[in-house]
C-alpha cells in the first residue's frame, strides 16, 4: 500500500447505528427465563453470615 504525495484522500467513517450491549446487560437480557411454577417460586439462596473470627487468614507467614 503506497501513498503518493498530492493525491486526494477520502476518509470514510463507518460507525454503528447502535451500540452492542456490554457483557452484564447482554447476560441479563439473554438469560434463561423461568417457565415452570417450581422455578418461579424458587427463592435466592441465602447463606449464613460469617463472623470475622470464623474467616481464615488469607496469608500465613512461615518464616522471614
Amino acid at each position: 500500500m503506497a501513498f503518493t504525495v498530492g493525491a486526494p484522500v477520502r476518509l470514510v467513517v463507518r460507525a454503528a447505528k447502535h451500540v452492542n450491549p456490554k457483557a452484564t446487560k447482554h447476560h441479563t437480557k439473554t438469560r434463561p427465563k423461568k417457565h415452570t411454577p417450581s422455578d418461579r417460586n424458587r427463592k435466592k439462596v441465602e447463606y449464613p453470615a460469617l463472623k470475622p473470627e470464623e474467616i481464615p487468614p488469607l496469608m500465613t507467614v512461615i518464616s522471614k
